[in-house]
């Protein structure tokens, strides 16, 4: 008996995973990386065909990915006003402030 289908939506899950592990990732990179793995390791009891088959294209999961990584991003500010820094984002990889800036009057 055949192991378990691959599904073509288990691409698109696979790919918002890795947008959510690196949401800085592009789309596209995210894609790629995810279609050449799957390619390359196989499904258990499928043909390359049936596989290169199952694999979406990109037009067809980028608004996934972009949705995505839409929900993980803050919106960018409208005004500089608005700019405030939260959380993951305010300090760099080893625990220091992120941005540090002079702060003067235009005229």
């Amino acid at each position: 008996m055949r192991a378990a289908r691959f599904r073509a939506s288990d691409i698109r899950t696979l790919c918002c995973e890795e947008i959510s592990n690196n949401p800085t990732k592009p789309v596209p990179e995210a894609f790629k990386k995810i279609r050449r793995s799957v390619i390359t390791s196989g499904i258990q009891g499928a043909t390359n065909s049936e596989i290169v088959d199952a694999i979406l294209v990109f037009t067809s999961i980028k608004s996934s990915g972009y949705r995505k990584k839409m929900k993980m991003i803050p919106p960018l500010p409208t005004k500089l006003c608005d700019l405030t820094i939260e959380g993951d984002w305010r300090s760099t990889n080893d625990g220091r402030d992120f941005l540090l800036g002079n702060y003067f009057t235009l005229f």
